[in-house]
């Protein structure tokens, strides 16, 4: 494997790179040096499959982080964000980060419940991207959710 060249850096190849020289030269790409060991070895090319959260080969999928917080906190409203991020596969800050992006866009509703925070989506919110701007938030749930659990994304307390 051949490592790009950057700005005053030489291209090298990973077999006359030592691994700290590596891990020092791709701060950009938050490998230390355990990351870097672990991405040689799981693989014959040297490359390494990209590892997910829990350690699970990752594969892409039709649906972003994004459309999987909302799933999750469409079929339950008051699960914490912990609980989310640890099903999405992603850190509790990405996922705070997420939630942030969908209230701010109104996509999300958040209202506190004692010291709880609740969420209710806002199903008829268009999509974001020009190709499925005339499709809703709540379409798109139709097809991910079962009956129950989007007639409880609809009810306006988040319950049955």
């Amino acid at each position: 494997m051949v490592l790009q060249e950057s700005p005053g850096i030489p291209a090298r190849t990973v077999s006359e790179t030592p691994t700290v020289l590596v891990c020092t030269l791709l701060p950009r790409f938050f490998l230390n040096v355990m990351d870097w060991e672990e991405v040689l070895k799981s693989s014959d090319d040297g490359i390494g499959k990209d590892r997910g959260f829990q350690g699970v080969a990752r594969q892409w999928t039709f649906l972003n982080n994004h459309a999987h917080v909302l799933l999750c906190l469409a079929r339950d409203p008051d699960m914490l964000l912990r609980e989310v991020a640890r099903l999405v596969g992603i850190t509790e800050r990405a996922t705070q980060k997420i939630v942030k992006d969908l209230v701010e866009s109104r996509v999300l509703l958040r209202y506190k419940e004692g010291r709880c925070n609740r969420y209710r989506i806002n199903l008829d919110h268009p999509l974001r991207h020009p190709l499925e701007s005339s499709r809703t938030v709540g379409e798109l749930l139709t097809m991910l959710l079962t009956e129950e659990e989007l007639t409880r994304a609809r009810s306006p307390d988040g319950k049955d």
